[in-house]
């Protein structure tokens, strides 16, 4: 009796641990799903300037990953130095975008260290680059070599993908640029997050359509822009230009960076006399005494526009970016 006793007490406690460690297995299991989830409804991803974290905002809208901007407001992108809390963001970050280590300086070690991590999206598939202009006068530019530079080609052509400085980075100022960025975007995220591939495909539809409705509209828009050339303040609306038939003179500044010679602000005031331009476009960004000198001596219009667009940028609207940016430069060229 005492035996039979023994046996089953034993068989029942046998059963009991069985139990227990299956339970623990089975919760183990749950919390490591869970937290697998919620490691992927909580990426960060960084974008250097706003052109990039448009794109990015709408890319994830529906998901909980997080999107930051690097450089917000009327800040200039050329030069710029990071502050500790920025590079921190970078370092907890899944993902930073940036234009070109020849725009934002600033990223090109980090970009050197971590080439997954940094994406430079001068150098994806899809993307037309154009030679950056040498010349203040642009006509020179033409005559010295030729009017194929005006033309984009693939950047496979253009540039050795290690050395673009002499590309032109300001590569969101044409849409069909912006379109193969968002294409990229949003195939990476599905890389990383392939629970939310049919919510990017969804917001990249959206975002093409969006894009090629407003390509449409500034094509229409860009018939009532005059014949007479124009002046800017430095030379960062090439592919603006080209998409949209916009005469532009010249630039009074190549880099920002760099101060104008006196020969060349002569040359340029000579050509603004030559051409008859009647109008200057300053930049938000940077100082315009120049160009208040040249327009208070030959009597021109001044206009400050943003190639940017920080000040259009909103966080809720994050779709309206660059209709307000882009047709904020095109009525500036026209009232030009």
């Amino acid at each position: 009796m005492a035996k039979t006793l023994i046996l089953s007490f034993l068989k029942t406690s046998f059963n009991k641990i069985i139990f227990l460690v299956f339970f623990v297995i089975i919760l183990s299991s749950i919390t490591y799903d869970k937290k697998a989830q919620a490691s992927f409804d909580n990426l960060d991803i960084v974008s250097s300037i706003a052109p990039i974290h448009s794109i990015v905002k709408q890319i994830l809208t529906g998901t909980e990953h997080n999107a930051n901007l690097l450089i917000s407001g009327n800040q200039s992108v050329h030069g710029y130095q990071l502050k500790p809390s920025q590079i921190s963001l970078m370092n907890n970050a899944d993902r930073v975008y940036f234009v070109a280590t020849y725009l934002e300086s600033s990223l090109a070690k980090l970009h050197t260290q971590d080439t997954n991590k940094y994406v430079e999206l001068s150098d994806i598939d899809n993307i037309k680059l154009l030679k950056q202009r040498e010349e203040h006068i642009f006509e020179l530019e033409e005559d010295e070599h030729g009017h194929d530079d005006e033309h984009g080609h693939s950047h496979e052509d253009d540039h050795d993908h290690n050395n673009g400085i002499n590309i032109d980075p300001h590569i969101w100022l044409d849409i069909d640029n912006v379109i193969a960025i968002a294409t990229f975007i949003s195939n990476d995220m599905i890389a990383l997050d392939s629970i939310n591939k049919a919510i990017y495909e969804k917001n990249l539809t959206n975002i093409i359509d969006n894009l090629q409705s407003l390509d449409k509209q500034l094509l229409n828009s860009a018939k009532d822009l005059p014949s007479s050339k124009v002046v800017v303040f430095h030379d960062a609306y090439q592919y603006f230009e080209n998409q949209y038939s916009i005469q532009v003179l010249g630039s009074m500044s190549i880099n920002p960076e760099v101060p104008i010679s006196p020969r060349k602000f002569v040359q340029i005031k000579e050509a603004i006399r030559e051409d008859d331009v009647s109008c200057i476009l300053s930049e938000v960004q940077f100082s315009n005494v120049n160009a208040q000198n040249i327009s208070k001596e030959l009597n021109l219009k001044t206009f400050s526009i943003d190639p940017i667009g920080g000040q259009f940028f909103d966080e809720q609207n994050p779709d309206k970016f660059y209709d307000s940016l882009l047709n904020e430069l095109l009525s500036a060229f026209i009232q030009c």
